[in-house]
């Protein structure tokens, strides 16, 4: 399967960024919510796993929690490597967004 990957550096706490990727995921919910299904999400200490499907495509990854940055890492289904590029940079502006 293809992967993604996207770093993002933030000057928070790791509390701060916890917290404000949890708004981030509830704005999600209720903005796209009627294109993403089965979306899922758990804390385990500073890693966030989530996983959700779109258009048919599951999509499943982990946003890791640093002193100084917010990695993401998933999986895409096949069909959608061709949009990695683009998926990549709507995850960094969203993130720059909600981090800064």
């Amino acid at each position: 399967m293809p992967q993604f990957a996207v770093v993002v550096p933030h000057s928070l706490s790791r509390e701060d960024a916890r917290n404000r990727l949890d708004q981030l995921i509830e704005r999600m919910r209720s903005q796209h919510g009627d294109r993403l299904n089965d979306m899922q999400g758990g804390w385990v200490s500073d890693i966030l796993n989530f996983s959700f499907s779109t258009m048919g495509m599951a999509i499943s990854g982990a946003m890791n929690v640093e002193d100084d940055r917010v990695s993401v890492r998933g999986q895409l289904p096949l069909a959608a490597s061709f949009f990695r590029g683009k998926i990549e940079q709507t995850i960094r502006s969203e993130l720059q967004n909600v981090l800064t």
